[in-house]
């Protein structure tokens, strides 16, 4: 059997050495990627949040945006309708200034009958 000589131990500390620098390596890197990751997993909740939020809030604008259209439609008359109703009035008003214009001489007539029948 051989002994170990100093040559020989030098080169198992080297490996010995060499093998901790590359688990430290390893473990730093995988200590690294393992933050990276937490942090990534952060950054994509708070990005999914922010999604949620932007659509709900965007969701509520939408329907208030149509309640206020289905408000605007109810409460204002179109211009259509308030032509037509413009239209029935002036016909109305029409009629009722031809029958005040008439009211005088048929007024007349009707006393001159109730005066010229009792004679």
């Amino acid at each position: 059997m051989s002994t170990l000589d100093s040559g020989d131990l030098w080169l198992f500390g080297a490996g010995v050495t060499l093998f901790g620098l590359i688990g430290g390596v390893i473990a730093r890197d995988r200590s690294v990627q393992r933050d990276k990751n937490v942090r990534e997993d952060k950054m994509h909740e708070r990005v999914t949040r922010v999604r949620e939020d932007l659509s709900r809030d965007l969701g509520e604008l939408r329907r208030e945006l149509n309640d206020y259209k289905l408000e605007v439609q109810r409460e204002y008359a179109s211009v259509g309708h308030l032509k037509e109703v413009e239209t029935r009035l002036a016909q109305a008003i029409e009629r009722l200034d031809s029958r005040l214009e008439a009211m005088p001489g048929q007024l007349a007539q009707e006393l001159k009958q109730v005066f010229n029948t009792s004679d």
